[in-house]
């Protein structure tokens, strides 16, 4: 457990992970997660560096689909379907890993820079992105101990754009009987503002009650969301201010892309599961290895909602640009 934590300011920049853990008093200065061999490296010859990039961060499986680079190095690299990479002709020694990846950026962050050492007699190397707790710790320094919250992160946008909203107001309320949830209605609301990255941070939202989650850029609101952390600590919504509307202009909007796995908490894929996205509503269902694409998306705010008979329904939120494709893996419990 990490303890002792200050908060840790993250925009929309390069993220050492190696800073997080710094700011605990508990633990070493390292990269949280991260794993490579530590042994003192002797010199030796350029070698092939060959790893496996794990998401310990939301999906707790392989990081498919990431650009990779390396301190110094010209050449860049993307991990494959089972996560891994390779870069040629890489001297022994200590080198920065450099990810780029839509998960990253989901988060409000361009880019992971994790620490690695290459062996000069290894032949692999595993590196692990922060964990889920190790980043919500440092970003909550003073969140409750309670195992039943969580944190909510997310970045503001305009519709249809990559162009974050800086100084937007997000607000976040849900129901609750406990007594520190202020009785049976709704919470008072929890209001943040966001950076100048347009990226915000929920701290302590229950991850086992349904949360309305939605942002106020002078006066308009977004689309509200209906979101639930479930089984997870953390959660990455995006939000858009002025989703585009059924017209004219907005038919010439390159539409978009969203697809990925349904899986169980073991990292299954799971068959035949019912996938729908709002706005207009679209359905489809996974294949036999829980995989799921739809084609054809408009661009903005969408909810992607997901049901499977013996499983916690689970609601996420994504924000589809004008031809992206977007690739999000959803564990149910």
């Amino acid at each position: 457990m990490v303890r002792n934590c200050r908060p840790v300011l993250l925009a929309r920049r390069v993220l050492l992970a190696s800073t997080v853990l710094a700011a605990c008093q508990s633990q070493p200065a390292r990269a949280p997660g991260a794993t490579s061999a530590v042994l003192p490296v002797p010199a030796g010859p350029p070698r092939t560096l060959r790893g496996v990039l794990i998401d310990s961060l939301l999906t707790n499986d392989v990081l498919r689909g990431a650009l990779l680079s390396l301190d110094g190095v010209t050449r860049a690299a993307s991990t494959g379907e089972d996560g891994h990479f390779s870069f040629d002709s890489i001297v022994p020694g200590s080198h920065r890993l450099i990810v780029r990846h839509p998960l990253l950026d989901s988060l409000g962050l361009d880019t992971l820079a994790i620490p690695l050492r290459l062996d000069a007699t290894a032949d692999s190397v595993i590196v692990s992105l922060p964990t889920a707790l190790t980043f919500v710790n440092a970003r909550c320094a003073m969140r409750h101990a309670r195992v039943s919250e969580g944190m909510i992160i997310g970045v503001v946008r305009t519709a249809g754009s990559d162009q974050p909203i800086a100084d937007a107001e997000v607000l976040a309320g849900w129901r609750g009987t406990d007594s520190s949830y202020a009785g049976s209605g709704m919470r008072a609301r929890l209001t943040v503002r966001t950076n100048e990255s347009g990226q915000f941070v929920i701290c302590n939202p229950p991850r086992f009650t349904p949360v309305e989650l939605w942002a106020k850029v002078t006066g308009r609101p977004t689309p509200h969301l209906r979101v639930q952390l479930g089984a997870d600590v953390l959660g990455a919504y995006d939000l858009s201010i002025d989703a585009p509307v059924e017209s004219d202009s907005s038919r010439d909007v390159p539409s978009g892309v969203v697809g990925g796995r349904i899986l169980t908490t073991s990292g299954d894929g799971l068959p035949n599961v019912s996938v729908l996205i709002d706005l207009p509503a679209m359905r489809t269902t996974t294949d036999t290895a829980g995989r799921f694409t739809f084609a054809r998306v408009r661009p903005g705010v969408r909810s992607v909602e997901v049901r499977a008979i013996g499983f916690r329904p689970s609601t996420i939120g994504i924000n589809l640009r004008p031809g992206q494709t977007l690739q999000r893996d959803i564990t149910l419990d």
